[in-house]
């Protein structure tokens, strides 16, 4: 199963994209396909950057879509989760493709034009138990890639969290990728957002290696500026989330310690439905300048020490309290399904991380997404 070249090399093309690491490695690898086949600029494509828990293209930019002559739309690193949005496009006779590797609903396999999933093809990478469900990246390298985008798959995996024997200047890249492109200012509208990733992809396009792209990036004072201000903001979150592990080590077993109210936290010590110890911590803070929720995730995630232990992190606009995220992650996936619980919360994911964005009054969804995974334990 490939992509329709000849389609993509003839008409006007767009690519829409996730903002992290596999988002923007996998559109440049697409769009290093196109260069090498036909198209003179990289201005010929128009992109569109996506959130990566709304999962699909915001009002502004569906209308600048319809309104383009674009003729083929091509989704990657996400899979819409708004379908009356997929059949809007395609009755405007637009080629609705879709290369992804998280998991996907009927109404998307009965209405895009073409839908391509590592679950379908069985192509998991880094993990013996098969929950690791690859990167997007990696699969649109083997289906329009070649030597000279190996480097990119590498980036994409990495910055997803997938095990590997990763370079340092890979691991770098995939960081700056996860922290630039994932945050966004209040006052930023979602046209500077989309600048900004295209600005990203232009660099892993000209580049042929990590440190090509390094040196591009280091040489852009407002981007790099971006990055140690983000990267700041993220350490906090991530050192306060270590201490509250620690903490919790020290707590006794069947404990349910509850400070959302004044301290932001909730520790819940029990046993599974095996008499196994498990650790559930919730912490929520107040999104500032930017939003790091995601960044805090995959900056933590790996640095997890306690076994059998799920993360339930919540972020509120202090301006709109209304909207709240949540994420969902752990290191025991058999018990706890994240992308289950998110998915059904309006998210989505994969088996050990996952997240939904939602603007209802009152911290309810974290509530469901918590009592979601206490059951996922104890029956």
């Amino acid at each position: 199963m490939t992509l329709p070249t000849k389609a993509l090399l003839v008409l006007e093309l767009a690519v829409a994209h996730h903002r992290d690491a596999d988002g923007l490695c996998s559109a440049a690898i697409l769009s290093k396909h196109c260069l090498d086949n036909g198209y003179s600029l990289l201005d010929d494509i128009d992109f569109y950057s996506v959130n990566n828990t709304k999962r699909n293209l915001v009002p502004e930019q569906e209308a600048v879509l319809l309104n383009s002559g674009i003729k083929t739309l091509v989704c990657t690193d996400f899979a819409t989760r708004d379908i009356e949005q997929i059949v809007r496009l395609i009755g405007r006779g637009i080629y609705f493709a879709v290369v992804d590797h998280h998991d996907y609903s009927t109404g998307l396999l009965e209405n895009a034009s073409l839908l391509i999933n590592s679950n379908m093809l069985n192509l998991h990478t880094g993990s013996e138990s098969g929950h690791h469900e690859g990167a997007a990246g990696d699969l649109m390298h083997r289906l329009v890639g070649g030597s000279h985008t190996q480097w990119l798959s590498q980036v994409a995996l990495c910055g997803d969290l997938i095990p590997g024997d990763y370079a340092s200047g890979v691991k770098r890249t995939a960081d700056i990728l996860n922290i630039v492109g994932l945050a966004r200012k209040k006052s930023e509208t979602i046209q500077e957002i989309d600048l900004m990733c295209r600005k990203l992809i232009g660099y892993l396009v000209e580049a042929n290696a990590a440190d090509g792209f390094m040196g591009l990036f280091n040489s852009d004072s407002r981007l790099r500026e971006r990055y140690f201000e983000v990267e700041s903001a993220v350490n906090d979150e991530v050192d306060k989330l270590h201490s509250l592990e620690r903490y919790a080590g020290s707590l006794d077993m069947l404990v349910d310690e509850n400070k959302l109210s004044n301290g932001n936290y909730r520790i819940i010590k029990g046993q599974d439905k095996d008499a196994e110890d498990f650790t559930v911590v919730v912490h929520g803070y107040c999104e500032g300048k930017y939003d790091v929720i995601e960044q805090v995730l995959k900056r933590h995630m790996p640095s997890i020490k306690t076994d059998n232990i799920t993360f339930v992190l919540y972020s509120q606009d202090c301006e709109n309290p209304d909207k709240v995220e949540f994420r969902v992650y752990n290191n025991c996936p058999d018990e706890v399904d994240c992308a289950f619980i998110s998915s059904t919360l309006g998210g989505g994911g994969h088996k050990n991380r996952a997240g939904a964005t939602t603007y209802e009054e009152g911290l309810g969804i974290v509530e469901k997404a918590v009592n979601m995974v206490l059951e996922a334990y104890r029956t």
